[in-house]
């Protein structure tokens, strides 16, 4: 027989797991993790539009709401669409909605409904055609789609991921000087790496100003979303971290059409894509 005490815990446990609900497998939208925030903030926060609650109300947002009401009802007009049946219709999915969120939302029903109202006509036209695949928000439907573009492309998940502790790459300087060569690649896929008879083929990829955040927000995604598909925007950035580690590297990238620098400066990108890797020791 279980002593008094084991008995209890027993039957905490099992209420415990009673109390599980479908809610925490529907989740899907986090706050991004403290350790990530603190080497890069800025990269997190929205800088013209809040979508969903976790930027809502903050000042330097404020501008875009009257352009999301104004969507709104060039949307409902274009699609003849009444709003109090649209309304009612996104009140529906509250519960649904609430769930997404790994943190529970203070927001009360009326406040609720009018944030989905004014946010999901941009996702609705942008809805993905693959329908084997659920779109939960906007950066699962930019990473799915970036995941499509393998469709075309042999991927050998042993050769395409980049772990530090198993192998190194040398920077593109090293290997100049060991005879490489690095071409640009004609593939459409920016995932899509070769090596063939000592030349390295890659598709061009452009810096810009929000590269860097860019990047971040679907390394964090990759983070949080451990499915069966590879992380392959995270084995990028490390394969891109190893190939540079100077303005020298960015140099040569450049000049055979690999690296498309916006930026200007060659040292600022070469420190965008050292930086970048900070994540690791939290992954």
């Amino acid at each position: 027989m279980h002593c008094n005490g084991t008995a209890e815990a027993f039957t905490s446990i099992h209420h415990k797991f009673s109390q599980l609900s479908e809610a925490q497998t529907q989740r899907c939208i986090y706050k991004v993790h403290n350790h990530l925030r603190n080497v890069k903030d800025k990269a997190y926060e929205p800088e013209i539009i809040a979508i969903g609650p976790y930027h809502r109300g903050k000042h330097n947002l404020k501008m875009m709401e009257e352009h999301k009401l104004r969507y709104l009802e060039l949307l409902l007009h274009r699609k003849k669409e009444n709003v109090e049946i649209y309304i009612s219709a996104i009140g529906k999915l509250e519960k649904q909605a609430r769930n997404c969120y790994a943190e529970p939302i203070s927001l009360n029903t009326a406040k609720f409904i009018e944030m989905l109202s004014l946010y999901p006509g941009a996702v609705d036209e942008n809805r993905t055609n693959r329908s084997s695949h659920q779109v939960t928000h906007l950066l699962d439907l930019i990473h799915n789609n970036w995941w499509s573009s393998f469709d075309d492309v042999y991927v050998d998940v042993d050769i395409f991921r980049v772990e530090t502790e198993s192998r190194f790459i040398h920077s593109a300087t090293e290997l100049t000087d060991a005879n490489v060569k690095f071409q640009k690649s004609k593939s459409h896929s920016l995932f899509d790496v070769d090596f063939k008879k000592g030349i390295m083929l890659m598709s061009t990829l452009t810096i810009e100003d929000r590269t860097e955040c860019f990047f971040r927000n679907l390394i964090v995604y990759e983070q949080y979303f451990k499915n069966n598909r590879p992380n392959f925007v995270t084995d990028y950035v490390r394969l891109l971290d190893n190939l540079i580690n100077s303005s020298r590297d960015v140099e040569i990238l450049s000049q055979c059409g690999i690296i498309d620098n916006w930026l200007g400066d060659n040292q600022v990108v070469a420190d965008i894509f050292n930086q970048l890797t900070d994540f690791d020791s939290w992954s």
